[in-house]
């Protein structure tokens, strides 16, 4: 068993409500839910009424949530590159 995120950094997805109360509480991707599904519902409308419309892709935000699930990339022993900073 790994005793903590010095050892081991994991995240997770949708930023449920267990995430922050887990030990070590979770980091996560808090993902635009709602907008999500606004978009799924117009485009299946748009679909029905124009079934030869071309594929679309759609980007929405999301958002990081750090928690004590995850370190810093100096504490798992990696360097960042010039790049990353």
């Amino acid at each position: 068993m790994l005793a903590n995120s010095e050892a081991f950094s994991g995240i997770g997805v949708d930023d449920l409500d267990l995430d922050s109360v887990a030990t070590p509480p979770l980091t996560t991707i808090r993902l635009p839910r709602r907008e999500m599904a606004k978009a799924a519902f117009d485009l299946l409308i748009e679909a029905n009424a124009n079934p030869e419309m071309p594929k679309t892709d759609i980007t929405l935000p999301t958002e990081l949530i750090v928690r004590a699930s995850s370190a810093p990339v100096e504490w798992a022993g990696l360097k960042r590159s010039k790049r990353a900073k």
